[in-house]
């Protein structure tokens, strides 16, 4: 459904966290692909801003900055 694209500086900082940060990160880019409304447990939008933040629950939280290329809002 999405097209995912990843930059260089998400992956190195993904390949310096732990395995199972990395793992979960992977499941939930997995979900994001393939569901069109994604759960804010997941993904939130970031209020007054066109940017969402992924979240990695997994003890500590880790938040990554997300947004769209070609629409305005997420789930489109």
């Amino acid at each position: 459904m999405r097209e995912i694209t990843i930059t260089t500086e998400c992956l190195d900082f993904i390949d310096n966290q732990n395995e199972r940060i990395a793992t979960k990160f992977f499941q939930i880019i997995e979900v994001i692909g393939e569901v069109k409304v994604v759960h804010t447990n997941f993904v939130k939008k970031l209020l007054n801003t066109q940017f969402y933040e992924l979240r990695i629950k997994t003890g500590n939280e880790i938040r990554i900055i997300i947004f769209a290329i070609d629409h305005l809002k997420f789930a489109e």
